[in-house]
């Protein structure tokens, strides 16, 4: 039986990972059938790079996923993709449908994207206004009260944009 599961590679406190075919009796990091792309979670947001035509071959071959791998192509949209595939080979979805019903899934995360730079935007704004609103006050008068009001609309911007980066 073949497993799709995740290799570490790499090196300390630097983890890489190959997301990767083997055999389910291979050793953890024995022989591996065939390398289906690569995983890097140590950037703020992770670094994917999958071979999609040879991962769906794969899956329609019978192969079983970990638990990670499974999570990571499905925030990729492979999983939906061969989802699509398996109603076209069914007979459930027409061929034509199949590009349409995936176009509409991307459309969907494009939009997602979209609101999430715009919200950034207004964020980064609201943040220039309060920038300016601190050099007039300082300039012109020394209130402290002003001075913690913009100090904690700067924590409440860094809050709202790390928020936003796991979205």
């Amino acid at each position: 039986m073949v497993i799709l599961k995740l290799v570490r590679r790499g090196r300390r406190h630097l983890a890489l990972y190959d997301i990767i075919a083997a055999s389910k009796r291979a050793k953890c990091d024995g022989k591996c059938i065939e390398k289906l792309g690569t995983y890097n979670p140590m950037k703020e947001i992770s670094d994917v790079v999958l071979y999609e035509d040879k991962i769906i071959k794969r899956l329609n071959d019978g192969a079983k996923m970990s638990s990670t791998v499974r999570s990571i192509l499905s925030k990729a949209g492979v999983l939906f993709r061969w989802h699509i595939e398996q109603g076209v080979i069914k007979g459930k979805v027409k061929k034509e449908e199949k590009d349409k019903r995936i176009l509409k899934i991307f459309n969907f995360r494009l939009d997602n994207i979209l609101s999430f730079l715009l919200f950034s935007l207004y964020i980064l704004l609201i943040f220039i206004f309060y920038i300016f609103l601190y050099f007039v006050v300082h300039i012109y008068s020394k209130c402290d009260v002003i001075f913690y009001v913009l100090k904690f609309s700067y924590v409440l911007y860094k809050l709202l944009y790390s928020i936003s980066l796991k979205m």
